[in-house]
């Protein structure tokens, strides 16, 4: 009896102490103006919640250099390992190194932000993805250019992709985003869900920008397709 008391007492020590550090790191005051990255990187952040239900989510934010950060990783490691790896994103491309949590769980906890500008993050994030058609489109150079950092993220793609039995890679519209996914075993479904989750991966982070489908296992899918991906 005594060793389970032991236990609850130190498990209740440890959820305390997370739950101090986590109110610590709190950001406060109003944020006057979202740039377009931060709003593109909020809306695909609020979708993967919604993707991944069991999973728990952190976005962070430094309100001096505009520098921000998120992650999601499985609950079972709790919401401080989510914290923790979006710090460690955000103080990368922060000279201030100043980030603090923007948001838990789809749940702004942002201390002092002017509640009408919240409402319009949050509306505008929610709304992104839907009515968005999951309808796959191959590349045609008519309607998409590809860009130079397009080119560098299709060049890791390839890289990696013949380790596995399935890959696909889309581009957006945008001229900078991209999407891909891998996937072992040979089947047609297996093709088809890495075909989806590689379109859903360019989505997220597209807005409301296109995705078309320009490589299938390392091969572009037609001659536009591997003329616009010669690479220098």
């Amino acid at each position: 009896m005594k060793n389970k008391l032991r236990l609850c007492t130190v498990s209740l020590s440890l959820l305390m102490i997370a739950s101090c550090q986590t109110t610590k790191n709190v950001g406060e005051g109003d944020i006057y103006f979202f740039r377009d990255n931060f709003v593109a990187a909020y809306n695909s952040y609020i979708a993967a919640i919604n993707d991944y239900p069991h999973h728990s989510f952190a976005f962070v934010y430094d309100k001096k250099s505009g520098a921000f950060g998120w992650s999601g990783r499985p609950s079972l490691n709790g919401i401080k390992y989510a914290i923790d790896t979006a710090m460690t994103g955000c103080k990368k491309k922060s000279l201030e190194r100043n980030c603090n949590i923007f948001d838990l769980n789809g749940r702004i906890v942002w201390k002092g932000l002017n509640e009408e500008r919240k409402l319009e993050l949050v509306s505008y994030a929610h709304r992104g993805l839907k009515g968005r058609e999951n309808k796959i489109v191959k590349f045609s150079a008519e309607v998409v250019t590809v860009s130079v950092a397009q080119q560098k993220k299709y060049k890791s793609y390839l890289n990696r992709q013949s380790n596995y039995d399935h890959t696909a890679f889309f581009i957006s519209a945008n001229g900078y985003s991209a999407g891909e996914a891998f996937s072992h075993g040979a089947t047609t479904s297996s093709y088809a869900q890495t075909l989806r989750n590689a379109l859903k991966s360019c989505q997220l982070q597209s807005e409301t920008s296109e995705c078309y489908l320009i490589a299938v296992n390392g091969k572009p899918v037609n001659s536009a397709a591997s003329k616009a991906l010669e690479l220098n």
